[in-house]
């Protein structure tokens, strides 16, 4: 299993565009084949800092999650708003 943290800064003044954004996310992303979790979260200082925790069965199956049409049309809407590249946090757990 794959265990990801990604870190989303907006540019202030388009937070509700990136929140938008990751939300439409949400469902897709949960139906793809290899997906166990996939949760946005915002942060609630600063506001313009967003976070997904997301589980993939795979290294594969998260590269083919970033190669969907869906993840594509978020970077499509939300890729000016974003405020530099997010930040990925491949995590382990400790229990």
């Amino acid at each position: 299993m794959l265990i990801l943290i990604a870190q989303i800064d907006a540019k202030t003044g388009k937070e509700d565009l990136v929140a938008d954004e990751l939300t439409k996310l949400v469902e897709p992303s949960r139906a793809e084949e290899g997906c166990i979790t996939y949760r946005p979260f915002r942060s609630t200082a600063p506001s313009t800092r967003f976070f997904v925790f997301e589980e993939w069965r795979s290294k594969e199956d998260l590269d083919t999650h970033t190669q969907t049409p869906h993840f594509r049309a978020f970077l499509d809407a939300a890729g000016d708003a974003l405020d530099g590249d997010p930040i990925m946090n491949f995590v382990d757990p400790l229990e």
